[in-house]
């Protein structure tokens, strides 16, 4: 699953920087995130052993986004993978990580030929769980005879991303033949993630009935680095 969300928030941006700009449209634009977060996972750790409720909430996220942007409006997509902490054992290995998609909106407060800062609120979905796997190397006459698989729990739900945002254009480039100005950008977002709690889980082949109320709820923060043209 991380994997399919990294390149998903790849396609993003790659696709969002090699769009041509449309009618109407002044900017169009893509970057890949990294970022720092804490979120509470505590409900979470009610699937493993008492013994190794210790994980910690610290997250690391990496994605991208891509946008649009005509006036003084930007809509665009983003794509987050979080990736929690790690306990292992002599059997077994628990890892914590997840992922987030949203459809953003932002109105652009301040904007320069170098420089943009805008509130953004992003609508999308989360899916945040553990994944168990064994530890130990296994024979093909044990895998085939042991009734114990890996397997992976996911709470999933709505959430909403409200986020302020500073994006500068330290390099543009002025294409002559195109009449287009093109660069490189940096950005720092600052933002909180509000999951709607539910208790919707679903394990590798099925569903978690009884499972503890859960929804992503962290501030972050992120670095960014990208390009645009307009």
């Amino acid at each position: 699953m991380k994997n399919k969300a990294l390149i998903f928030s790849i396609f993003i941006s790659i696709q969002a920087m090699a769009l041509r700009l449309p009618p109407n449209f002044n900017q169009v634009g893509g970057n890949m995130n990294v970022g720092y977060s804490q979120l509470n996972t505590s409900p979470i750790q009610s699937f493993v052993p008492k013994h190794l409720r210790t994980f910690d909430n610290k997250q690391l996220l990496i994605g991208g986004s891509g946008y649009v942007n005509s006036n003084k409006w930007l809509i665009g997509l983003s794509g987050t993978i979080a990736i929690g902490d790690k306990k292992q054992t002599d059997s077994f290995t628990y890892s914590m990580s997840g992922a987030i998609g949203t459809l953003d909106f932002a109105y652009l407060l301040i904007q320069k030929r170098n420089f943009k800062f805008y509130p953004m609120l992003g609508v999308g979905n989360s899916a945040y769980g553990i994944g168990i796997s064994r530890t130990k190397n296994l024979s093909k006459d044990q895998i085939t005879s042991t009734q114990a698989r890996d397997i992976r729990i996911n709470n999933g739900g709505l959430v909403l991303d409200l986020s302020l945002n500073l994006l500068g254009s330290p390099m543009v480039k002025y294409n002559k033949l195109k009449n287009k100005n093109s660069g490189l950008s940096t950005g720092l977002k600052l933002g909180y993630i509000y999951g709607i709690k539910n208790s919707s889980w679903h394990y590798t082949g099925g569903i978690v009935t009884e499972g503890p109320a859960y929804g992503m709820r962290m501030l972050y923060i992120k670095l960014s680095i990208g390009g645009f043209c307009n």
